[in-house]
Order: C-alpha cells, then structure tokens, then sequence
C-alpha cells in the first residue's frame, strides 16, 4: 500500500532539519544553551519524541525552550504546554519561563491571568493542565503544531493520545511540529510510555514507526548528563534509600518501576509460551464491566496442584452489553469449553431507572455469571499469592526448577502482560492499587482468584462445590429455550452457570 505524503510533515521536517541554533540564535537571546542530550532532543525530527530519564538532566529546561524556539520561528504557530495540575505547570514550566525573562528578548508578551505567552510574530504558547481524558477534551476547540508535556507519565496514555489528536494545521506554511515529552520512568503513564517510546526504539537505538506510521524517537538522558549540576545532586539521587526508586531517578532505568505494586513480577518466571489446556482441568473466569473504558475478561485453568494458568483474555472498548456476552460465548465455543463459571464486577448488577443491568443483559444472552467477591484489600493478597512460589510445576520441573510461581500468564494474553505487572501503588492506600491505573484486566483477573485455592493442595474454594454457598450473592442464568426469546422476568436465582 502506497502511503500518503502529508505536506505539512515534509515541510516540517525540512525546516527542522535546516535549523541551526548557533545561526538562528534565538537561544542566545534567551540566555540557553544546550546540553550535548538536549540538543539531541531539539535536532530530532520524528513526530513524537520523549526526552525521558532520570531527575536532573534537563527536561523542563528543554521542553521550554523547544516552546520558545518553535513559537519564535514559525509565525502563526500555536504551541500547548501541559502538565497534570497548575501546580505542577508553576513548578517546571512556568519556573523556567521566568528564569528565560518570559522570552521578552524574542519580543514576547506574558500573561499571567490567562497563562498565554503571545509573539508578535501572532505565535502563542498556551500553558495548561491536562490530567484526565475530559481535560483533553476542552482543548478541542484549538488546534496546536506543538505539543510539549512535562512529566507525561503521571497521566494515563489515554490523555496523551486525546491531545494527539488536537494536532492539525489550516495553513499550509505552519507546519505539525508533533509531540514532545519529558518523564521519568514510574507512575501510571510507564506502561504506555515505555510501549511507544523505549520498546519500539530498543531504547533509543533507532527510530521506529507507530501504527498511524508515524516517526518515534526516544532520547534517554541521566543526571550526569547534564554538565551544570553540582556534584552534591548527583550524590543526593544516590542517596535514595528505595533501590527501584533509586534506579528510576537517578539511573533512568525504564526496566524497573518505582512504586509497583506488584514487585513479585517477572516476566521469564510468569510468562509461559501457550498450550493446549488439559480438558481435566477445571476452568472459570474473571469479567471485569466497561463501555467507554475497555471491558475486560480472563479464563483462568486449575491445575491438580491448584496452580492458576491465565490462558485467554478480552480487551475491548465501546462494545455494548449484548455484543459482550456474545463475545464471550464464542470464546467458549471455539475452544470447545462447556461449563465455565464466570464471576462478574459486581457494580454491573446496578439498574439505573428502567434500563435493564448489565449482568442482566448478559444474562439475556445465555451468558450466565455471578457476582464476584469484590473486596479489593483481600483481592490485592491473593494476588500476592499467586504472584509468589510455590513447588515447581511439572513443567518447571523439566526445567530444573525446584519452585516457580503459582500463577502463570500465556504469552498470548499481550494486553495482561502490558497493563497489569507495572500497575502503581496508592500512595494514600499502601495495599492497593492505584484504581486510576489501567486497572480493568487487573480486576477481572483478581474476581477469578478469589474462587479459588489459595496455595497449591489446599482444598480449592469455589461457589460451585459443597462449600456451603454465600448469601446474598446473585446468581443469573436464562430459564431454558430460546436465549434471544428471553424476558427479564425469565430470569431466575441459580447455582449454576450456563
């Protein structure tokens, strides 16, 4: 397939390349002068590039006076600036704008009331706060060729990507400038952060290509990077008690993340290539409601040892109740899988006005679940749990292992493996996890866990056996005949799941 040249790309990638800012030198005017790292990042000219490490080496500084050389050169440019709160924008940005004199040598004007620095050129940067998707959505009525965010991994990938597509240019002779962001490795944006800019480019061996076809860069930087530090700072980073944090910060190290909550991770131990799943074994999954935010489902195997094997996931959004239940069925189908007990979020038994529930719906097609425990404290030990070792399987065994974990995820399952070993922790609730993270798969996978054994050979729990069966949980199955016939009032209480 032949690829659509986008003018404003090739303009804007000529221009970048012709800069030299020893001749433009509009950073001489404002007293800058980059680092060997920095002026690596500001020669790049990939559409998104991330200038990303540990504290100290310089990001603030150069995502502000990227900002400032853009909105100076390309007349009529508009160039957002973000950060999660104005708080933070007072801490970075607008810090090193005002050690930058407000760019009053590049004749700009600022003000403070509405944190615009306009150009006489008719260029403006806009300082903002974007730290949820809505926030994003506000910026819709601008279109910006710059987009600088600082920190970019304290919000979710999400929001990066609704401010991505506020990215357009109505004048042929303004061009895309695309995206730039600055983070440390850590908090609820690694994951994503490091899938786009750190995996892709092998960490900044090469330049890669997303699926839009866009160019991606990533310029790793470390404290020593940057030659103005004093020599206490660099000291002080080593200092850091907490060894993951210690590798963040100061090593930029996007391998490790500060604050997991799952630290019991790792990837060779976990990970297991897929195979046929005895048919002896008994089966059950986790399902975890969404709509706008993705819903998510994961079957999970016993084996006789009562080892937990995540064999199979779904990872979908803006898919409706019914198409849901229909998905999973046919899951089940194709792996020729009769009885499979599924437990369920139990926020989609709430009704609101006269629409029916989501389990209800669900149960309109067939697809019967019960209503999953839903203590998330006891949730997150049974993760622990299963996260840690037991005696080997006897796949490990072959292997020459002696223990391996109880809980083991097939290397099919890509969208468990990216979001949930690296969710954060809630700093303000030490035993759970941060419930703004991509959590979903999360929590379909800990309503699993909670049917079932807690180590290996201990006497597996589930609402499906003789344990005498919990009150006041709710159990929903279509009476028998035809699943699309069905009414709300054909739905009765069952142990049984179909």
């Amino acid at each position: 397939m032949t690829k659509t040249t986008n003018p404003s790309r090739v303009l804007a990638t000529a221009l970048r390349t012709a800069i030299d800012p020893a001749t433009v030198d509009a950073w001489k005017k404002i007293g800058y002068t980059p680092t060997e790292k920095q002026a690596r990042f500001h020669a790049s000219t990939a559409h998104a590039c991330m200038f990303g490490g540990a504290m100290g080496a310089g990001k603030s500084r150069a995502l502000t006076a990227e900002a400032l050389r853009a909105a100076w050169l390309y007349p009529g440019i508009r160039v957002g600036c973000f950060r999660r709160s104005y708080d933070e924008l007072a801490e970075s940005f607008l810090v090193e704008l005002a050690d930058f004199d407000y760019a009053e040598a590049l004749g700009a004007r600022w003000n403070k009331s509405t944190h615009n620095l306009t150009f006489a050129n008719k260029s403006v940067v806009r300082f903002r706060y974007c730290a949820t998707v809505e926030d994003a959505k506000v910026r819709q009525g601008g279109a910006y060729q710059l987009i600088c965010f600082d920190e970019s991994g304290m919000v979710m990938g999400d929001v990066i990507e609704a401010l991505e597509e506020r990215q357009r240019t109505a004048n042929p002779k303004i061009p895309v400038l695309g995206l730039r962001l600055a983070s440390n490795p850590g908090d609820v944006g690694h994951a994503w952060l490091k899938a786009r800019f750190i995996d892709s480019t092998d960490y900044g061996r090469h330049l890669a290509v997303d699926a839009q076809g866009r160019s991606v860069e990533f310029i790793p930087a470390r404290a020593a990077d940057n030659p103005y530090l004093d020599a206490g700072y660099d000291a002080q980073l080593a200092a850091i008690s907490d060894p993951e944090r210690r590798r963040a910060v100061r090593d930029g190290d996007w391998d490790i993340v500060a604050g997991a909550m799952f630290s019991e991770w790792d990837r060779e131990r976990h990970v297991v290539k897929d195979f046929k799943i005895p048919e002896q074994w008994r089966r059950l999954a986790g399902v975890d409601y969404g709509y706008s935010n993705p819903f998510a489902v994961v079957w999970l195997a016993i084996d006789p040892d009562g080892r937990a094997w995540l064999y199979r996931e779904l990872y979908a959004t803006k898919v409706g109740e019914r198409e849901q239940a229909r998905m999973i069925l046919a899951a089940e189908k194709a792996a020729g899988e009769k009885f499979v007990p599924r437990f369920m979020d139990p926020a989609a038994w709430g009704q609101t006005g006269d629409a029916l529930s989501p389990a209800v719906q669900y149960c309109l097609e067939g697809c019967g679940v019960v209503q999953a425990t839903n203590d998330r404290l006891s949730g997150a030990s049974r993760f622990h749990t299963y996260l840690s070792d037991g005696p080997a399987c006897a796949h490990h065994r072959q292997l020459g292992w002696t223990q391996c974990p109880l809980l083991h995820v097939f290397e099919s399952c890509v969208n468990w493996i990216a979001t949930v070993p690296p969710l954060p922790r809630d700093p303000k609730r030490p035993e759970d996890v941060l419930t703004t993270a991509v959590d979903h798969l999360y929590d379909a996978t800990r309503y699993g866990l909670m049917a079932v054994g807690l180590t290996p050979g201990a006497a597996i729990y589930s609402q499906f056996t003789d344990t005498p069966r919990p009150r006041r949980k709710k159990y929903l199955v279509p009476r028998e005949g035809d699943p699309s016939q069905a009414r709300p009032g054909d739905c009765q209480k069952s142990p049984f799941v179909s």
